[in-house]
């Protein structure tokens, strides 16, 4: 059985590098006006990926990565109309 722990982050490239690393989307954390934090579910095995990430020493599979960005804009776009709310 693998380890899990919780994750989170206001920045969308690291929430995707670790979503492309193998951890699950929990949802998203309002922050006020535009920002949102994510919540990730981590295998421990990702627990340096952080510092991978931010050392520019992280290498992914482009078109993977990409679909991870676009799941997260996607969420962060349903959240935003969810708070608006039905158009007149």
């Amino acid at each position: 059985m693998t380890d899990h722990v919780e994750y989170t982050t206001d920045d969308m490239t690291l929430a995707a590098y670790l979503m492309h690393e193998g951890a699950e989307f929990l949802g998203l954390v309002p922050l006020g006006g535009r920002m949102y934090q994510f919540k990730l579910k981590c295998p421990s095995r990702l627990a340096n990926a952080p510092h991978v990430f931010g050392s520019a020493q992280a290498k992914v599979e482009p078109m993977r990565y990409a679909t991870h960005l676009k799941k997260l804009k996607g969420e962060i776009a349903r959240r935003r109309n969810a708070d608006l709310g039905p158009r007149p």
